[in-house]
């Protein structure tokens, strides 16, 4: 798998995460039950929205890592004679 292939299925798998997620807590919110307010990434307690901006972030950056990657190289030359 190339490098490329590695970022974009990294952005996937952050956008599965984040939507079944969504899905759990609309899950619970329909069945009448509170979903959690405050997640734990990196050893650290954040709140859902702050973790839906951390995770819609991640995703961006690997979408743009990922688009950056399929753009054509180009190497400017100068020649001299």
């Amino acid at each position: 798998m190339a490098y490329s292939d590695d970022i974009k299925s990294a952005r996937d798998n952050l956008a599965a995460e984040l939507k079944n997620e969504t899905a759990r807590r609309l899950a619970l919110t329909a069945a009448g039950n509170p979903p959690p307010t405050t997640y734990h990434v990196g050893g650290k307690s954040v709140s859902w929205n702050e973790y839906v901006k951390m995770m819609a972030e991640q995703i961006q950056s690997l979408t743009d890592l990922a688009n950056a990657q399929d753009d054509p190289w180009e190497l400017p030359m100068n020649a001299y004679t």
